[in-house]
């Protein structure tokens, strides 16, 4: 058993170390992709508005923020009412510029 084990350590070792780092990163990317902004809608609130509020924070345009609430939200003309919460996913918030203009074209 012990030379068995000499013999095979490092491979063990190996195969061990890979998968643990297999799980982290696999983890750790669906955790941050998963984060999002959730927005309750206030009286008198807007999507301009809301996208207003938030966008400067994100690094995003009003206009390209409004675009996004209303194609993850479903809300193309549509007027959002008190109340109502609408749903912002992690994955527009944490892109660069560049990827963001790409999400948007896909429509």
């Amino acid at each position: 058993m012990i030379t068995l084990w000499r013999r095979y350590s490092f491979i063990i070792v190996f195969i061990f170390i890979t998968f643990l780092m297999g799980i982290y990163i696999i983890s750790s990317k669906t955790s941050s992709e998963q984060t999002h902004l959730t927005v309750t809608v206030q009286e008198g609130d807007s999507l301009w508005s809301i996208s207003k509020q938030y966008a400067e924070e994100y690094g995003i345009s009003t206009a390209q923020f409004v675009k996004i609430i209303e194609k993850e939200n479903q809300l193309y003309g549509k007027v959002i009412k008190s109340g109502e919460q609408l749903v912002i996913p992690g994955e527009y918030i944490h892109s660069s510029p560049s990827q963001l203009k790409m999400a948007l074209k896909e429509e």
